[in-house]
């Protein structure tokens, strides 16, 4: 199975996480991920600025039937003006999971299909967020060129700047906690340095990487 992030420019990862619920179990992923994101907080600025962008958000993603992306966003912002209200500057989104053990019987993984994940050099925020799933289970490889890096301040917003001349990038979202820290990158499991970057020529290198993969043995 190959997974072509290439082309992706953003936007949502929680595609990763669907296809990863329907490849190996809902039981299975939700005991990875919780144990890799446990020590994870999701702050959200509560500003009067964040706290519009995610109405806007909202009402883009109803428009284009995304409904239950829409619902996590409105969600959120109620949080984002609950916290407001109280004078706090940011929405803590979840339970605070650092204290829970880790999962001492770790489940029996039964889907060993080869996943290879190929990776370009532009690949950052949402292009990253698949790989820190994706990169919990054994039969992933990473093939292609080293990731960007991003920073732990997501979910950005463009403002126009008082003067007119420009426009301001600010962040709403910030990673307490992310396991990937800032600047952090992914490298390959099989780096690709040629210039050809064809589908048929990353078929033809992982087909060479299954052959020499070991059979095993009964």
């Amino acid at each position: 199975m190959v997974l072509d992030l290439r082309h992706n420019d953003g936007g949502s990862g929680s595609w990763s996480y669907q296809t990863a619920q329907a490849l190996w179990g809902d039981a299975f992923v939700l005991q990875r991920l919780e144990d890799y994101f446990r020590g994870v907080r999701i702050l959200w600025r509560a500003s009067d600025g964040n706290i519009a962008y995610m109405k806007k958000l909202e009402d883009s993603l109803r428009k284009d039937g995304e409904v239950k992306r829409a619902d996590e966003i409105s969600k959120v912002r109620d949080g984002m003006i609950a916290a407001r209200a109280k004078g706090e500057f940011y929405y803590d989104e979840g339970e605070d999971k650092t204290t829970k053990p880790k999962s001492q019987r770790p489940l029996a993984l039964d889907f060993t299909t080869p996943i290879y994940v190929i990776t370009p050099g532009r690949c950052a925020s949402a292009g990253l967020d698949p790989i820190d799933v994706l990169k919990r289970f054994d039969n992933v490889k990473l093939i292609g060129a080293p990731t960007s890096g991003d920073t732990t301040y997501m979910e950005v917003r463009s403002s126009d700047l008082p003067s007119g001349e420009g426009k301001g990038v600010v962040p709403v979202k910030l990673w307490s906690g992310r396991p990937r820290g800032s600047g952090e990158v992914y490298r390959p499991d099989i780096e690709v340095r040629d210039v050809d970057w064809s589908i048929a020529a990353f078929l033809n290198r992982i087909e060479r990487d299954l052959a020499t993969r070991s059979v095993p043995t009964k």
